[in-house]
């Protein structure tokens, strides 16, 4: 993805897309915590992105997502916000782990 640190190497698929949009929007978050349109734009992201892991059999990927979540259910933070940034940034490194084979 253009702008990303380390992009992908070869096609990406619906569930990086969903990563790459959803780290996109916790960059974001960092700076302004409190905008509520983009935390709910990142619970949908976020359940998009648990259905999509569940359909490919990862087994991670759901449960750190899901924890990535409930994040969100907490006031908005600038801690709030590095947390958000975290669990995306987990989420693709498994990713990516999984697209090169490693699990």
């Amino acid at each position: 993805m253009p702008g990303s640190p380390n992009p992908p190497r070869g096609p990406v698929d619906a569930l990086g897309k969903l990563l790459f949009e959803g780290k996109d929007v916790t960059d974001y978050l960092f700076q302004v915590p409190d905008d509520e349109s983009q935390r709910e734009r990142l619970r949908g992201i976020l359940t998009e992105v648990i259905a999509e892991a569940r359909a490919g059999n990862h087994h991670e990927l759901p449960r750190i997502a899901a924890e990535v979540k409930a994040v969100l259910d907490e006031a908005p933070s600038a801690p709030g916000a590095g947390m958000l940034q975290a669990g995306f940034d987990r989420l693709l490194r498994l990713w990516e782990a999984a697209r090169s084979g490693l699990f």
